[in-house]
């Protein structure tokens, strides 16, 4: 199959396209994993052992259930992966190395 010179465009802005919006997830699921962190005791207190979803660094969703919790925001939101998900545990949690 031989591609005309206007489908390659297409092609190429699409391929183009799809990098900057990976890009734009990567940055906001990044800046919102880090507002969860930043307020995770305020967080724990709010939302003990519960799974919460935040979406410009705002909490948008939270839940008992993760499989359920996705779901909602499927129907809200339409693309999730910019929306950190994380549990948060009602007591802090002890690293051993």
């Amino acid at each position: 199959m031989v591609l005309r010179e206007e489908e390659k465009e297409i092609i190429r802005s699409m391929l183009a396209y799809k990098k900057v919006k990976v890009r734009e997830w990567l940055r906001e699921f990044s800046e919102n994993s880090q507002w969860i962190n930043e307020h995770l005791d305020e967080l724990r207190q709010k939302y003990p052992d519960m799974y919460i979803a935040v979406r410009k660094k705002k909490v948008v969703k939270s839940g008992k259930n993760l499989t359920q919790l996705r779901e909602e925001l499927r129907k809200e939101f339409g693309e999730i992966e910019d929306i950190a998900i994380e549990f948060i545990s009602s007591k802090p949690l002890k690293l051993l190395f």
